[in-house]
């Protein structure tokens, strides 16, 4: 890499210092269910290893069933139908602040928040319930969902359209087949109903991406993977088998670990993307002390931030570009949490090396180069993740050391989740007046799920000039020239309207004077 090329990199940073994560983003918690009176609900910081220890218990009995919504508030759910709801931030010490009961259920299946806060609960019977928040020890369903293609509703979950899928077990003996209802907002309608997935008995479920994941209990047990979306014929793409014992829960991680519950073996296992029928897991975990009876485990949102691009590194002119940040605790109790480091060109795996923060009231931390700090150099991406409590307040500044002559550079705040493109949203970035006075790059930074992409170039005239579509993994950083980006030299005053077709991400473009190296950028952004 020429030095030039590098110094277009490095100023891009500047400005995309303070791009949001989405919510799921990174490392959360893991928490799992005991069904045994006394029980407990154990919290896990996650990457989970197979000695992982956990961070502490809520006592809760006969847990069959786990919700976290997107404030960290965990609902339970009890064999006999009881549900609790406990506030976060959670500790050893929570007691709920709502008890009730799944409408007339006898039993809670599995238990899916709305974006709204609201949840649904299932109970292994011909009906599906959602609760309106804010909870109290009076409330009751304010939906009941029936339909007689119901027969035995054990899982449902909600995706970001918040539509509703609901896993169902039907008929019986050698005839017991599984299959999925879909209902979109406000659920009254006629859901889609699957075909049968022949000797299933479906248990929760979850999704990934463009993926469903449900688990069987049937035999010894499998996960049955759909693709996304689902039609009334569909059947499963393919099942995972491998290291499966009686899996009654699944749940994915910020970086699409899928981590499942098995009754059968009492364990915790993971596996890793991308899946197909030889997946097998690379972590296993067994929970205890015994008697440790595993029905139930869920993995709660951490709170995180991006800053998409840092760098410390050499750039043009004899200019040295840094990234400094600075964290600071705005609440009244201690947070923690860590900063992870993402090699740019590749999708951020859990091995990521990192750097920790601990933080009390009003504390405040300054990290004078962050990837100097981290034992790292050149240029990546890091997730700013909290593991205990909220995130602090972070001002990341990107600058040119210049040594006695100062720095320059500017900060920028992390910014909402929401703020990122997803599908069906556009934005138009417009190139340079003069392509000989100022240079321009594109980069790109995806969520979770990654993200496909359409752009369409156009002179200054609006004529069409050429479209160009990009696929981009999960949790995935680059930047390159206008040229590499289009695969073709643009012109003065170009426009390139960007058209998300799936996934979320934020992209933005950056002119640099050539002669002076300032830098001023387009972030494309809601």
């Amino acid at each position: 890499m020429n030095r030039q090329h590098k110094q277009s990199i490095v100023v891009c940073v500047i400005f995309i210092a303070s791009l949001g994560l989405a919510a799921s983003e990174g490392w959360a918690q893991l928490y799992v269910g005991n069904d045994h009176t006394p029980g407990v609900v154990q919290q896990y910081t996650l990457p989970i290893s197979a000695s992982s220890t956990p961070n502490f218990g809520i006592v809760s009995n006969a847990v069959v069933a786990l919700g976290v919504d997107a404030k960290g508030n965990l609902a339970v759910g009890a064999l006999g139908g009881a549900l609790t709801f406990f506030l976060a931030p959670l500790s050893g010490s929570s007691t709920p602040s709502a008890t009730f009961n799944n409408g007339a259920s006898g039993n809670v299946g599995q238990i899916a928040f709305t974006a709204a806060g609201d949840f649904f609960t299932t109970s292994f019977g011909n009906s599906v319930n959602l609760f309106i928040h804010p909870f109290s020890n009076f409330s009751t369903p304010s939906l009941t969902i029936t339909n007689a293609n119901i027969t035995s509703a054990g899982g449902v979950v909600v995706d970001a359209a918040q539509n509703l899928y609901i896993s169902n077990t039907g008929g019986s003996g050698a005839n017991t087949f599984g299959d999925l209802l879909i209902y979109a907002p406000p659920y009254t309608g006629t859901p889609i109903v699957t075909g049968p997935a022949i000797g299933a008995n479906y248990r929760k479920a979850a999704i990934n991406g463009t993926q469903l994941f449900v688990a069987s209990v049937a035999g010894t047990g499998r996960i049955d993977v759909y693709t996304l979306p689902i039609t009334g014929s569909a059947l499963p793409a393919f099942s995972i088998t491998n290291g499966t014992n009686l899996p009654e829960a699944v749940a994915f991680d910020a970086v699409g670990n899928l981590h499942v519950g098995n009754l059968g073996s009492g364990t915790v296992t993971v596996y890793s993307p991308p899946f197909s029928a030889s997946s097998a897991p690379a972590i296993t975990l067994t929970p205890g002390p015994a008697p440790f009876t595993l029905f139930a485990l869920v993995i709660g949102p951490s709170q995180s931030g991006i800053l998409p691009a840092v760098a410390s590194a050499n750039g043009n002119l004899g200019s040295f570009f840094r990234t400094g940040v600075q964290l600071q605790n705005p609440g009244s109790s201690a947070i923690a949490g860590s900063i992870v480091f993402h090699t740019a060109g590749v999708s951020g795996v859990t091995s990521d090396p990192f750097l920790s923060y601990s933080l009390s009231p009003g504390q405040m931390q300054n990290i004078a180069d962050l990837l100097p700090a981290l034992a790292r150099s050149g240029l990546g991406s890091a997730d700013v993740v909290s593991t205990s409590g909220n995130l602090p307040t972070v001002v990341a500044r990107v600058f040119n050391d210049a040594g006695n002559n100062g720095t320059a550079g500017f900060t920028e705040d992390l910014m909402k989740p929401q703020n990122a493109l997803v599908a069906g949203d556009q934005f138009v970035l417009l190139l340079p007046a003069d392509l000989a006075r100022f240079r321009y790059n594109i980069g790109v930074r995806t969520l979770g799920t990654g993200s496909s992409i359409t752009v369409t170039r156009r002179n200054s005239s609006g004529t069409v000039l050429g479209t160009v579509s990009k696929t981009y993994a999960p949790t995935y950083f680059e930047q390159v020239d206008a040229t590499t980006f289009l695969g073709a030299a643009p012109s003065a005053n170009d426009s390139l309207t960007v058209s998300v077709n799936s996934g979320a991400l934020f992209i933005y473009g950056a002119t640099t004077d050539n002669t002076t190296q300032d830098p001023s950028v387009q972030l494309g952004r809601k």
